[in-house]
């Protein structure tokens, strides 16, 4: 993978675009590889600026993760698109749609940094499937554990304070790594 492109400011036309576009190029995906389930993952990074540094590295660390539990199912495509709204990457599995998002969701409870995963699992056909039809309780906001959409509506945190928070994440996680040798 490429190191990431200079860190530019998105505008929110830009980031509807480029959610059609991800839409479009999931259900051709889903299309082409009938039968398959499609893990669909980017990074959950508030503000204008989508490929920064520490969005690259959550989602480099994320793949790596995410390609490690799911190494065993089978899958005969993946993808990975570089965006200035923010990497994405796809993975088409022969697998129960609903073992997968059970999966998925682990990662995202478990990992250091799986707050900040936003990992879709599409069934074959074309419906995500949703934590709550997994008895799994919504995600809470990064900063105070609430509503994230309730505390968006509010205006309950500030840009700085939430990317001030990712960082301090990824400062840890990294320190952590090298700390273990990783």
């Amino acid at each position: 993978m490429n190191p990431a492109p200079p860190a530019i400011p998105v505008t929110i036309d830009e980031l509807l675009n480029s959610r059609e576009e991800r839409a479009l190029l999931q259900r051709e995906l889903l299309a082409s590889y009938s039968g398959c389930a499609l893990v669909s993952f980017m990074v959950n990074f508030p503000g204008p600026f989508k490929a920064g540094e520490d969005a690259v590295f959550i989602h480099k660390e994320g793949i790596r993760a995410l390609e490690e539990l799911l190494e065993p199912i089978p899958s005969p495509h993946s993808e990975q698109r570089e965006l200035a709204t923010g990497r994405e990457y796809f993975r088409l599995t022969r697998s129960e749609p609903a073992e997968i998002k059970r999966i998925c969701c682990r990662l995202e409870e478990g990992h250091p940094l799986g707050r900040l995963f936003d990992i879709d699992v599409i069934g074959k056909d074309g419906v995500p499937i949703s934590r709550t039809e997994l008895g799994l309780e919504p995600r809470g906001c990064l900063l105070c554990g609430e509503n994230p959409t309730v505390c968006r509506r509010r205006g309950a945190h500030t840009i700085e304070e939430l990317t001030g928070r990712i960082a301090e994440m990824v400062r840890r996680y990294r320190e952590k790594a090298l700390y273990q040798g990783g």
